[in-house]
Parts: C-alpha cells; sequence; structure tokens
C-alpha cells in the first residue's frame, strides 16, 4: 500500500488545476523544487514567481531551472511573498508556499 503525504496530496490537486499558460506563485522558492514543479504545470506560455528572502535560496532556485532547462518560465525574485503584490499584476491560479 502507497502512503500517500500531504506533499503528493498538494502536487496531485495542483497538477489537475494547473495547465498550460497558467500564472502561479511559488511564495517560498527555497530549494527550487516546488519551483521546478510549477514551472513544469505552467508549459512554455505560463509563468511562474518564485520568491525568497534568503540569497542562498535564490541562487539554488536559479541552478536548479537553470539545469532542468526551464529559467525562461521564472522570475525569481529575492524578496518576500507579503510583497507580491507589488512585483504582480496577473491574474494568478494558484501559491504554493512550503513551510517544512
Amino acid at each position: 500500500m502507497m502512503r500517500i503525504n500531504s506533499i503528493m496530496l498538494a502536487q496531485h490537486f495542483l497538477a489537475e488545476n494547473i495547465g498550460e499558460g497558467d500564472y502561479c506563485i511559488d511564495a517560498t522558492a527555497g530549494r527550487g523544487k516546488d519551483t521546478v514543479f510549477l514551472a513544469r504545470l505552467v508549459g512554455e506560455t505560463g509563468k511562474v514567481w518564485a520568491f525568497d528572502i534568503q540569497a542562498s535560496a535564490i541562487e539554488s532556485t536559479k541552478n536548479l531551472l537553470e539545469e532542468e532547462g526551464l529559467q525562461a518560465r521564472v522570475q525569481v525574485i529575492h524578496d518576500g511573498h507579503h510583497h507580491m503584490k507589488q512585483h504582480i499584476k496577473e491574474p494568478i491560479k494558484a501559491v504554493m508556499f512550503n513551510f517544512g
């Protein structure tokens, strides 16, 4: 029997509801794994904004995006997610937070 955790459940829900051309936010970029996940979902015509206040997280996210060839779909922002309204005017389909 496969155990389902909260991350798997959230990713399943997002995968069912986000598609090509959508706009999403990764509010806490961290190492970039959620950013990459969202970037794949939004496709070539969508966009992801990834926020983090830590310079090391910004660097890690940018590196992972480059390794995966997804950097064109993402704007990485060195700022807190509480300022997202200052950076984004487009209608957002989903916002992902990782409190772990």
